[in-house]
C-alpha cells in the first residue's frame, strides 16, 4: 500500500475534524479468493453528510 498517501488521507480527515466538522470513515477491504492477504483498500467517507469520492488503495 502507498503508506504516504494513506497518511495524507488521515491528515485530511483531521483537517475537518480541527475544523469541527463530522467526518465518518467506511474502510472496506477486498480479498482474493484464494488468499487471505488484502488485495485492495478502500476508504469511503463524508465530511458533514457529504459524499467524498473513495480512494482505492492497492495492497
Amino acid at each position: 500500500m502507498v503508506n504516504g498517501e494513506w497518511r495524507k488521507m488521515e491528515r485530511k480527515w483531521a483537517e475537518h475534524l480541527e475544523d469541527g466538522k463530522v467526518v465518518e470513515v467506511e474502510i472496506l477491504i477486498e480479498y482474493d479468493e484464494k488468499c487471505t492477504t488484502p488485495k485492495r483498500f478502500i476508504a469511503k467517507s463524508k465530511v458533514d453528510g457529504i459524499q467524498q469520492k473513495p480512494k482505492k488503495f492497492k495492497n
